[in-house]
């Protein structure tokens, strides 16, 4: 059983069970944790010792009595005082027994692990060791920024020391003076950054992409090959992707496995792999994809790969539904939260060939591969219609 903190509710639970007097053990398969977790929980956060447990007052004979037929006779009356009276008598010898408050045992807890994280601390305030008065000299008579401190540390005397805490150190000074003093020390003189402009940015740069609109009408009739439609499959690990490429004429698809992506990886990984499909003598002329972050680099693809960029409008995934389409397909080997780190470059070609070899009813239920060569036939012969009737 993994070891895990126990929460306020946890405390709650053991409190209300200690009142039923049940044993530790029981309390720790509620609560499911080891019974040593009671055992300690109730050793460090009790309020006092437990006490000899008085046992509960006797109930009373009038409460099991049918006082309904009895009107008039003040029974009913007696009855209800005599309950009253009970549950006074139970709650003070529940109050009497208890020897754990669930409040108190927060409080206490949180108190521990806040003064222990304090004792850990390499840079405590006022301490007076070496380490403190040299990240003071360094801010108040050098001048030199949390990080360059850090760095300092790290270089000259191999303490690994991480900028963070310094900003911790200077907010957690309990003298109001000697924390405004060591603020004032500070780049923006302790103040939070504001990023200005930074929406406006990613405004400009969304609108510079290449808009969906600029595409030439050619590509709409689906008349050509080599306009490809591509996107990217999420796995377990948001950092782990299947590219996906599909041409927008014969529905052959391309897929890549990306393992610990970014935009420049992707880029990279695309541009091989569209050059590869091409030296095998088939077009690559256009790509669509929709505004995602992982398309950042679509100038490093564009210019490695000698192809044409385009984005879809956003939250439009109409306008790249092949590509949906594909996508879903796709899941059907690796659904959501499927680990691509357990799949190798091979294992996805297998699934690539599958697709690219299945049936299509758009297609007259021609493959993919199929496809391909009709429309190539088609042109040869001079026809630009691609879907012939049954």
């Amino acid at each position: 059983m993994s070891y895990r903190h126990l929460i306020s509710d946890d405390r709650v639970v053991i409190a209300t069970l200690l009142q039923e007097h049940r044993n530790q053990s029981y309390i720790a398969s509620r609560i499911g944790v080891n019974r040593s977790a009671i055992s300690r929980e109730l050793a460090r956060n009790k309020t006092r010792d437990k006490p000899v447990q008085i046992p509960l007052p006797k109930r009373p004979t009038i409460l099991d009595k049918d006082c309904r037929h009895a009107r008039g006779s003040g029974l009913a009356q007696d009855k209800y005082e005599a309950g009253e009276n009970y549950c006074s008598a139970v709650r003070e010898v529940h109050l009497a027994n208890r020897f754990y408050e669930p409040r108190s045992a927060q409080r206490a807890a949180t108190t521990r692990r806040l003064n222990a994280n304090q004792s850990r601390l390499r840079l405590a305030y006022q301490s007076g060791d070496w380490l403190e008065q040299y990240v003071r000299h360094r801010l108040l008579k050098n001048e030199w920024s949390p990080e360059q401190i850090a760095g300092g540390l790290r270089r000259n005397y191999g303490i690994v020391l991480h900028w963070q805490t310094i900003y911790d150190y200077i907010d957690l000074c309990s003298n109001k003076t000697d924390k405004k003093q060591l603020q004032k020390h500070l780049r923006r003189g302790g103040r939070p950054y504001r990023h200005h402009g930074t929406n406006e940015r990613i405004k400009a740069r969304q609108k510079a992409l290449p808009p969906i609109q600029s595409r030439d009408a050619v590509i709409e009739q689906r008349t050509r090959l080599g306009d490809f439609e591509g996107d990217t499959i999420v796995g377990l690990d948001t950092k782990d992707r299947i590219a996906t490429h599909v041409d927008r004429t014969s529905g052959e698809c391309l897929l890549g496995l990306v393992l610990g992506y970014d935009a420049r990886k992707i880029a990279d990984d695309t541009a091989k792999r569209l050059k590869q499909y091409a030296q095998s003598g088939l077009p690559i002329r256009t790509v669509t994809y929709d505004r995602g972050t992982e398309f950042a680099e679509y100038e490093r693809l564009r210019n490695n790969a000698a192809i044409a960029v385009y984005f879809a409008d956003a939250y439009t995934p109409s306008q790249r539904g092949s590509n949906e389409n594909l996508n879903s397909l796709v899941r059907q080997y690796y659904p959501k939260r499927f680990d691509f780190k357990t799949i190798t470059p091979r294992q996805l070609k297998v699934v690539e060939t599958k697709l690219n070899n299945r049936p299509r009813k758009r297609y007259n239920f021609r493959t993919p591969i199929q496809q391909r060569y009709y429309v190539q036939a088609r042109q040869l012969a001079g026809f630009v219609a691609l879907r012939d009737r049954m």
